[in-house]
């Protein structure tokens, strides 16, 4: 189970996703990181994952999507506070750099 909180500062939106991102719940937060980057009018997206407790291949690619997302749309995106198995895999799978700078 995932759940998340968004906020505004300024021109910044944060989104800071908890519990486990799977198979199960991945489309939910493609949802909620779109809802972030087409409705809040922010220039910049923090994603932050430090409540995150576990992601799998699909979480991964609910993370890249939303990248995807706001590149297409002009608005920077990163990811920050991810917790050592999160930040393992990330750099495993060559992404972490790429997802977690402006």
């Amino acid at each position: 189970m995932a759940t998340h909180t968004a906020r505004v500062v300024g021109d910044d939106c944060v989104v800071t996703l908890s519990g486990e991102i799977d198979m199960s719940n991945s489309s939910e937060v493609e949802t909620w990181l779109n809802d972030a980057i087409e409705h809040n009018g922010c220039s910049r997206l923090e994603v932050d994952l430090g409540p995150l407790d576990f992601l799998d291949s699909f979480g991964i690619r609910a993370l890249l999507r939303g990248r995807e997302r706001a590149d297409s749309a002009g608005v920077a995106y990163r990811l920050t506070n991810p917790n050592a198995l999160v930040e393992r895999i990330l750099r495993t799978l060559g992404l972490y750099d790429h997802l977690t700078t402006w």
